[in-house]
């Protein structure tokens, strides 16, 4: 689960309010079932422990699977961002040039109900393999008024075995992207905080399927 500690975070109170009168039910039935196929024994062990342990299990199912479903998403307001997106960006950082670095770069999304976690994967233009890889924190995700989304998470970049020079340092920072779901794509921009830098984002989805590399 992406964001475990905030399990409704984006739950509007309509929507809340139809999850509990569902679980509660779905509790109804089950205790009914249970009157007749078990004892009073095993009744009395649900109703202590069975109420609690029902409402996280369908808490955490309809988190994970209900992003899937389109209905779902459009009461809770929610784009589907799970996936992989492949692009490049350019940072104000320059070479030995002095020319801003540009990098290629892949961001693999993974979304829940609760919120998403991305994964980066940084390397050079014309080499294969990656120089560094990051992962997000906190995040938040707001629909804006074009039908676009604005997702901010912060992130912590790690440099690869033998990349620790002066760009691959290890640093944290902020990430702020926009989502167009009509083509899928995700622009935007991060700062990092360890360096006083910035730079840009231009990613296009690729696929559904997650590879944990560049």
């Amino acid at each position: 689960m992406p964001n475990p500690k905030q399990p409704l975070k984006y739950y509007p109170v309509p929507v809340l309010i139809i999850l509990v009168i569902i679980i509660l039910l779905f509790k109804v039935f089950i205790e009914s079932l249970l009157k007749k196929e078990f004892t009073v024994d095993f009744q009395l062990v649900f109703s202590f422990l069975g109420s609690g342990s029902l409402i996280t299990l369908l808490i955490t199912l309809i988190n994970k699977y209900g992003i899937s479903l389109s209905m779902v998403r459009r009461k809770m307001h929610l784009p589907d961002l799970n996936g992989r997106y492949e692009g490049n960006l350019i940072s104000s950082f320059k070479d030995e040039l002095n020319y801003p670095v540009k990098k290629k770069c892949a961001l693999e999304i993974v979304q829940d109900l609760t919120g998403f976690k991305v994964f980066g994967y940084f390397g050079e233009l014309y080499e294969s393999g990656f120089t560094s890889k990051s992962e997000s924190s906190i995040n938040n995700i707001d629909e804006v008024e074009n039908g676009c989304f604005t997702l901010m998470y912060l992130y912590h970049n790690t440099a690869e075995p033998g990349q620790e020079k002066l760009f691959y340092n290890n640093h944290s920072g902020t990430a702020v992207l926009q989502y167009n779901p009509i083509d899928k794509s995700l622009t935007g921009y991060y700062y990092n905080y360890d360096r006083k830098s910035s730079g840009s984002f231009q990613l296009q989805f690729k696929s559904k399927l997650l590879t944990h590399k560049l």
